[in-house]
């Protein structure tokens, strides 16, 4: 991050579809693109109260990513589709 210091720590990495580009996820659901990874937007940006993020999943396409929360809760980015919460 070049120095930058982040509000939580990283709890999760995944590649683009072609390798040239990856996503950092911290526990707060913040999101960090880089490469040719796109950046679809990340909880701290909504205003959503949440509990710590516990995994991070991209779509097929790279135009799109899952968080999800300790409490089960599902959060749909992209082209990512929201079926409901894990819980």
């Amino acid at each position: 991050m070049a120095g930058q210091s982040l509000n939580q720590p990283t709890v999760g990495i995944a590649a683009t579809p072609d390798g040239k580009g990856y996503w950092l996820v911290a526990q707060d659901g913040g999101i960090f693109a880089f490469g040719d990874a796109t950046f679809e937007g990340s909880l701290p940006q909504t205003g959503i109260p949440t509990d710590d993020i516990v995994a991070f999943s991209t779509t097929g396409t790279g135009q799109g990513y899952w968080l999800a929360g300790g409490d089960g809760a599902v959060y749909a980015f992209g082209d990512a589709p929201f079926k409901g919460p894990a819980a």
